[in-house]
């Protein structure tokens, strides 16, 4: 039986998130420093520009991963990055630009 999410039940859904994640004991301890919608979108666009890079088989970094840690290290790898993103754009209001600052800074990390 299929059935659609709607834009208040994913609204619930990333409170449920927040919730969990920030309760002592319940999964991982995780705070989101600019809340897990953001962090949520953040991951997603860090995720898929690492498939991409693994896709192209062209980025050193990615391929270093790939070769000595395999999937469970590009998990780390996008956590870690989400992570570091959301922490240096804390509280920062976007005007357009995310997309730009996120290419950026995954440029900076990872290379070309």
């Amino acid at each position: 039986m299929d059935q659609i999410l709607t834009k208040e039940g994913i609204i619930n859904l990333n409170k449920l998130m927040s919730e969990i994640y920030s309760i002592p004991g319940k999964q991982e301890h995780k705070r989101f420093p600019n809340g897990f919608t953001s962090w949520n979108e953040t991951h997603f666009e860090v995720v898929s520009e690492i498939a991409g890079l693994r896709e192209s088989g062209t980025n050193s970094k990615i391929k270093e991963i790939n070769q000595t840690q395999g999937t469970g290290g590009f998990y780390k790898l996008a956590e870690q990055l989400t992570d570091e993103f959301e922490s240096l754009n804390k509280g920062r209001e976007w005007d357009g630009e995310f997309f730009e600052e996120l290419e950026s800074f995954l440029h900076e990390r990872l290379g070309s």
